[in-house]
């Protein structure tokens, strides 16, 4: 045994305990890394209190032990968190308190066939429920002991516990416990303790099976052993237990009996209270990493477990939206908090059925940073998941609750008069609707008309419309050069879009033939090329005409600019002739 000393140096206790009976009190504990312990303080000083035969038990139905001590000169053992049976029970319904004493008749059967322990103090007051999983545990098994352990003084010492604590003593102990000297009867003294708390816990609607009753015989060779039990109808009957049994072993199972349990649990699921389902069950199903990865349930049962109301896939939903916003969002946040890509994926797929239920103090606080997590990650497809999650996600929140204050960047370009905004299904009717009707169009080189002639203008005061300008940003215009200077627009004499004298020109008139065309002059085609003329320094330019001069010594002809074209096989009748226009 441990001093207390040495306890205080690994684990932090809370002076006040949040439970107490007669036989210990409960307090809250944390070591250095803030891992929360329960603590449990024995009151009285028995010379035979042992914690090894507890210290050497793993089973997921027993109490786990970690370490003992002493605090406040008492004896005391440190395990994991776990409330009294006790000070829960009123709140527990029928199929819980059905599901947890399977859950202590698993156990029993444990310390009695594999460790052949027999408890010797089982009561309300040895039955617990873990803090995490919400299952019940056997405790307080600093009395057990083996065939050939108990003595006389042992024995004594246990009677008066058991009558200083109010626990029945099975008949053949009421002038003094016997030793167990069998090894058949080590589960012939909880047997009957377990009697004891069946019929405290159910009451007489439900059925109890013979063998049940034959648990407080009086004979204890008439007991019947707790392993027998586990198959007992009351049991095989409850689909919360059936839910509970095949979560804690599915991996155990085949891949057969995984799926066809898969095919029928959302119908049992039906059969459970929403209340229970809610608080107990679901959360217990989304917290199973192994049933969440499994193929078939993703597609049988996750649907339902993510969706409050009825869609497409889900045609009835197990929850309403109370008790999924009460019970099944805070879970659901904290499942972001678990970097797995698998988990991620199917919280994200799923994100668009329960996002409109997310509040908006866990947004900012805790999903919003474990989301773009996801846009940091090497898998592309998590990142295109994640954007498109948070695309959901400004949908529901807005923009600026996602992203922050923002700018406004794009202009909206659409008429005011015809802006998407304004447009109601009443002006979408056709009776409502103004049509243009626009004249077919004359032959080409004769329909040109300009957009503010008077035939246009009759059109627009015989359909009543006028068009608005375009709303535009302010955007800077480009510089403009004007070269009207430098060229010089000739314009034909017979103008195609000249409509000043409100007569068209005849067709003979736009003879190709008969168009008189000015070439600009030699010099002001240099002046146009002017600018792209390339500056060449002094040196450079001295050299390049040397080799001017040399090379085209044999030509005595000058250019006046250095764009100018030589070529001697340009003739009179170069170019194109006459024929062929006829």
């Amino acid at each position: 045994m441990g001093n207390e000393k040495s306890l205080h140096s690994k684990i932090e206790i809370q002076t006040q305990p949040y439970f107490a009976c007669g036989q210990y009190s409960l307090h809250n504990c944390h070591d250095i890394d803030l891992k929360p312990f329960t603590l449990f303080v024995f009151n009285g000083n028995e010379s035979y209190f042992n914690a090894n035969h507890w210290k050497s038990i793993r089973h997921p139905y027993v109490v786990k032990y970690y370490d003992n001590g002493t605090f406040r000169g008492r004896k005391c053992v440190v395990t994991e968190p776990v409330t009294a049976l006790i000070d829960v029970i009123n709140n527990l319904t029928s199929d819980e308190l059905i599901s947890g004493i399977h859950n202590i008749c698993e156990a029993l059967s444990f310390i009695h066939d594999k460790c052949k322990l027999s408890h010797n103090c089982l009561s309300l007051d040895a039955i617990f429920v873990s803090s995490s999983t919400h299952t019940w545990k056997l405790g307080a098994l600093q009395f057990a002991t083996q065939v050939g352990e108990e003595t006389s003084d042992s024995l004594k010492e246990l009677r008066n516990f058991k009558r200083n604590n109010n626990i029945p003593l099975p008949p053949e102990d009421a002038n003094g416990i016997k030793p167990i000297t069998k090894d058949a009867n080590i589960h012939s003294r909880d047997a009957f303790s377990l009697g004891a708390i069946i019929e405290q816990l159910l009451n007489s609607d439900q059925q109890i099976s013979d063998d049940m009753r034959n648990l407080s015989n009086k004979n204890p060779d008439q007991r019947v052993k707790i392993s027998s039990l586990l198959e007992d109808e009351i049991f095989t009957n409850c689909n919360f237990l059936k839910i509970i049994s095949f979560l804690e072993k599915f991996a155990s199972f085949t891949e057969d009996d995984k799926a066809k349990f898969l095919e029928t649990i959302v119908d049992r699921l039906r059969l459970i209270a929403p209340d229970l389902l809610a608080a107990k069950l679901i959360p217990r199903l989304l917290t199973s990493r192994v049933l969440m990865l499994h193929s078939k349930a993703d597609r049988l049962l996750l649907p339902y477990l993510f969706t409050p109301v009825a869609t497409e896939t889900v045609e009835q939903p197990l929850l309403d939206e109370r008790l999924f916003t009460i019970h099944i969002i805070p879970i659901i946040c904290k499942l972001y908090c678990v970097h797995k890509v698998q988990v991620r994926m199917i919280l994200l797929r799923y994100l668009p059925s329960y996002a409109a239920y997310l509040p908006k103090d866990s947004l900012k606080e805790v999903l919003l940073p474990q989301i773009l997590l996801g846009l940091k990650d090497e898998n592309d497809d998590l990142v295109a998941a994640t954007f498109n999650g948070i695309s959901h996600l400004v949908t529901v929140f807005g923009g600026e609750t996602i992203l922050g204050k923002r700018r406004k960047i794009f202009h909206n370009v659409i008429p005011k008069k015809y802006s998407l905004n304004k447009i109601t299904p009443e002006k979408e009717k056709f009776e409502s609707a103004t049509v243009l009707m626009v004249p077919r169009s004359e032959p080409d080189g004769v329909e040109a008309l300009d957009t503010s002639s008077s035939k246009y203008d009759a059109m627009r005061s015989e359909t009543g419309e006028e068009w608005q300008d375009w709303e535009q940003e302010d955007i800077p215009s480009e510089p403009h050069t004007d070269t009207s200077k430098t060229i010089e627009s000739n314009k034909p004499q017979n103008n195609l879009n000249s409509q000043h004298n409100g007569k068209r020109k005849s067709f003979e008139d736009l003879d190709i033939k008969s168009l008189t065309i000015n070439l600009p002059h030699k010099d002001e085609v240099d002046l146009i090329f002017g600018a792209m003329e390339p500056k060449f320094s002094k040196a450079v330019l001295f050299e390049a005409q040397k080799a001017s001069i040399n090379n085209h010594s044999s030509q005595n002809v000058k250019h006046s600019s250095k764009f100018d074209i030589q070529s001697d096989d340009v003739t009179a009748e170069s170019g194109w002739s006459e024929e062929g226009w006829d």
